[in-house]
């Protein structure tokens, strides 16, 4: 891009930061992989809190060089400091982990992670029932092993019986 946008740093490397840039589009708004940034967030931002709506746009993420970035301008300043602190909110921060999982063509990501959770209670369910059965092998093993020996003791004796008879 040639121009200059706000945008929302996802991730730093060494020399080079992941950014989602945004737009003042309203055309953009609605689609699953664009987030309308809070203006409480906005607000703290010089040319962008007057009002004005952003949307960052999840689908574009791009690697810039970390010497093209400038911090954003403070409110009621013109200052760009490298010290801010602004931050997205925890909300928006959700909504943009959903649009970026959104972008990457795995929307069913938590009904995934969902049936995981599900199927993995039921493996453990299906364990424990496994340990219980065997249990109960063990022991039918230990009673007709039993039954096995009494039975053929018992036929000793009628044999015997039969041949005294």
């Amino acid at each position: 891009m040639r121009k200059r946008r706000l945008g929302i740093v996802v991730k730093v490397n060494n020399t080079s930061l992941q950014v989602i840039p945004t737009t003042a589009d309203p055309s953009q708004a609605g689609g699953k992989n664009v987030v309308e940034l809070d203006q409480g967030t906005l607000s703290q931002l010089d040319f962008y809190g007057g009002g004005k709506r952003s949307f960052a746009l999840c689908d574009m993420i791009a690697t810039v060089s970390a010497n093209r970035i400038y911090p954003p301008a403070q409110a009621g300043t013109k200052i760009r400091s490298t010290s801010y602190k602004l931050k997205i909110s925890k909300a928006e921060r959700s909504s943009l982990i959903i649009a970026m999982i959104q972008s990457s063509g795995y929307g069913t990501y938590v009904e995934d992670l969902k049936e995981l959770a599900d199927l993995r209670h039921s493996n453990a369910v299906l364990k424990s029932q496994i340990e219980e059965l065997n249990v109960y092998k063990k022991l039918a093993e230990v009673l007709s092993g039993d039954i096995a020996g009494d039975l053929g003791i018992a036929r000793d004796l009628l044999a015997e019986e039969v041949a005294r008879g």
